[in-house]
């Protein structure tokens, strides 16, 4: 018998749970360690079905000069098992929704003030850092992944801060060339010379002129572009700045820097597209229905259509229809459906709109 018992644990509760399994146990769930208010949601997380760990949407981040249009998010903190998790809601034009994050693997969060990141790193205010732990009033987080690409450190780059030193907030990005936004940010010269580190190398770097090591500046398939803000004998101060809002620093030998050959890539933003009809023209309703979306062959409500907000109906599903809403700055996962109650045909037509 004992034997039977052993092997049940074996290929069952003694497994170790996936982060999907930890995301649908309700159980696992702490009490709520932090709570932000009405911040403007700066998309840089998947939005949840509740319980689920289903991802679903995207809640972009949308101005239209300094007027926010995107949606705002009153949310609290969560440990799930090994996992960290926003719950709350969103809630924008024409619509809310109640959702999660999984900003353990999401850098969600921006830092409210400059801080060292070990011996060779600053965290820039603004800088972008993902909550690997959480208790009642703090959180443990790290630097976004790309912040780390650059350089490897040899200390723990982990910080404890007080949830009132992150911040959700979405902010308008300045115009002009971002590393040297940031590189007179950290206090640098911004006439500095640019250098690189060339593909494919590990360039070890000390955070003292002739120091011990303290980590190393690493490239692959491209080359790492910096700044050379000091220089002594054969010893230059080099510095990186990331664009998720780290700078680093430390003193390599200048032999091993190259001047630059000609320009890196540069990552492009898409841009929202205009907004068109499906199905058969808009239609809105005097007042507030529920929206579903279909989650593992259940129809689940995830959120409110506010009365007056544009939809077009698609098709009839059962005792719903799908839609396709005039809501901006929703974007939501492939095939995803959503769906508003069969009531919502009867709702009045609008006239045809072929941008937002």
């Amino acid at each position: 018998m004992r034997r039977v018992l052993f092997l049940v644990c074996a290929l069952t509760a003694c497994m170790p749970k996936t982060r999907e399994a930890w995301l649908s146990d309700g159980s696992a769930r702490s009490e709520g360690l932090c709570w932000w208010r009405d911040a403007r949601w700066d998309d840089r997380g998947t939005l949840l079905v509740r319980g689920t760990g289903e991802p679903f949407a995207r809640a972009r981040a949308l101005w239209s000069g300094e007027r926010w249009l995107g949606a705002t998010t009153t949310v609290v903190l969560r440990r799930a098992g090994p996992l960290v998790l926003l719950q709350g809601e969103w809630t924008g034009p024409g619509l809310s929704l109640n959702a999660e994050v999984d900003v353990s693997s999401q850098a969600v969060f921006r830092a409210w003030g400059p801080m060292r990141v070990g011996s060779a790193g600053l965290l820039l205010k603004g800088g972008q850092v993902r909550v690997i732990d959480a208790q009642s009033g703090k959180a443990l987080v790290v630097p976004d992944e790309e912040s780390l690409r650059p350089f490897s450190a040899d200390h723990p780059v982990a910080l404890e801060l007080r949830c009132d030193a992150l911040s959700l907030s979405a902010a308008i990005e300045p115009e002009g060339d971002a590393s040297l936004r940031l590189l007179a940010q950290a206090g640098f010269p911004v006439d500095a010379p640019e250098k690189w580190v060339p593909e494919h190398v590990s360039l070890p770097a000390s955070a003292l002129a002739g120091g011990p090591t303290v980590g190393r500046f690493v490239t692959a398939g491209l080359p790492v572009r910096g700044y050379m803000v000091e220089q002594r004998e054969g010893e230059a101060r080099f510095v990186v700045p990331t664009r998720t809002g780290v700078v680093w620093v430390g003193w390599v030998p200048a032999q091993d820097l190259l001047s630059p050959m000609g320009a890196l890539p540069e990552r492009v933003t898409p841009k929202s597209s205009a907004m068109f009809a499906q199905g058969d023209g808009w239609r809105s309703c005097p007042v507030d229905l529920p929206v579903s979306i279909e989650s593992r062959q259940e129809t689940r409500v995830v959120g409110t259509l506010k009365a007056g907000t544009l939809f077009s109906v698609v098709a009839r599903r059962g005792d719903f229809r799908e839609v396709n809403l005039g809501v901006e700055w929703l974007e939501l996962k492939p095939n995803v459906t959503l769906l508003l109650p069969d009531k919502a045909n009867d709702c009045p037509r609008q006239k045809q709109l072929e941008s937002w």
